[in-house]
This record gives structure tokens, sequence and C-alpha cells, in this order.
């Protein structure tokens, strides 16, 4: 058993390597390219949206996710659909609703990092409220020693959440709002046919 043990740990390893090496494919305007085939329109659109502000459905959503992730964010994102029966016009549409179904995205993700700074400023003034109450009620030997370990406890709970929200919760906010914002700026265009 002990034996298997650094095999596992070389060949995940050279997973890593290999996996996080892969090739980005680049435009010649040095944009990521997500290729996409669509049988038509309808494929990537949602039934729902308010009219006149079509959005992609998840299904699609979660492709480009799944895609872009894979890009590093590094690169502006280039969206080459593939199909036979498009027309600009389809592509324009698929592009408002890609960038209306990120912009709700982004709204939301900015809301919640602004909601995570309010709340990691809350929890740490109810921290050191607790441990104040801790300290003066200490001093005056009003709590017996379970008492005090329940002040101990609950201030130290408010802080680690202050701290989960500050510095665990809000990079991953950060990276959302990146993600949505360049599918947001994503250029979508149709893939030129090969010359015959």
């Amino acid at each position: 058993m002990s034996h298997e043990r650094p095999k596992m740990k070389k060949k995940i390893k050279q997973l890593i390597q290999m996996y996080s090496k892969s090739k980005i494919e680049l435009s010649s305007d040095n944009k990521a390219i997500i290729p996409v085939h669509l049988s038509h329109k309808d494929a990537a659109l949602s039934d729902y949206g308010a009219i006149g502000h079509p959005v992609i459905n998840s299904e699609f959503a979660s492709f480009l996710e799944q895609h872009i992730l894979a890009t590093h964010l590094l690169h502006d994102i280039s969206i080459e659909i593939e199909s036979e029966q498009f027309t600009s016009k389809d592509i324009e549409v698929i592009q408002q609703a890609i960038q209306n179904y990120y912009r709700e995205e982004a709204t939301i993700e900015a809301r919640k990092l602004k909601r995570g700074i309010l709340a990691t400023i809350y929890f740490l003034i109810v921290a050191v409220v607790v441990f104040s109450i801790m300290i003066v009620l200490n001093q005056f030997h009003v709590l017996s020693t379970i008492g005090l370990e329940l002040f101990d406890i609950a201030g130290w709970v408010f802080t680690w959440e202050a701290v989960d929200q500050f510095f665990i919760e809000r990079p991953i906010r950060k990276f959302e709002l990146l993600k949505s914002h360049k599918l947001i700026e994503a250029t979508v265009h149709l893939k030129e046919k090969p010359q015959a």
C-alpha cells in the first residue's frame, strides 16, 4: 500500500503538467477561440427572457464557462460558431443573448462582492464587541470559566466569518466577475469555411 502512494503522487504530477500546458487556440487578433457547433439558433437561446432581451440557456452557458476556464482568462474570447444555417442576424442575436446573460451574472457577482465586504465589517465589529464584553466581564469576575469560554468561542466564530468572507469568498467572487466580464466582451462570429 505504501509503495503505491509514491507512484500515485508521481502520476498525478505528470497529469497536472500534461493538462496545465495544453495549447490554447488563438485567433489572428490574439483572442482565445471557443469553437461551438450549433445546429440552429434556438439551441443556444433560453425559452425564458424579457421581450427584446434574449438570453442564452443554462446548457450553453455551462458549455461556455467550461471552455473559458481552459483559456486561463488571460486572453480575450472569440466564440466561433460552426453552422450551415446561420445568418449574420442570428450571430448578432446570439452575441446579444450572451451579453445579456453574463451582464446579469456580473451584476449579481458585483452585488455579492459589496455584500461580502459589508458582512466582513459587520462580523469584525461583532467580534470586537463580544471580545470587549468578555474582557470587561472577566475584569469584574462576573462570569464563570464556562461563560468566558462561551464568549471566547462566539468572538472567534465572528472573527472566522470575517476572515472567510474577505479572504476566501471575495477572491472567488472576483474570479466569477472576471469570467462574466470576459464573456460579455467576447466576440461571436461564424467559422469561416475552408476554401475548396
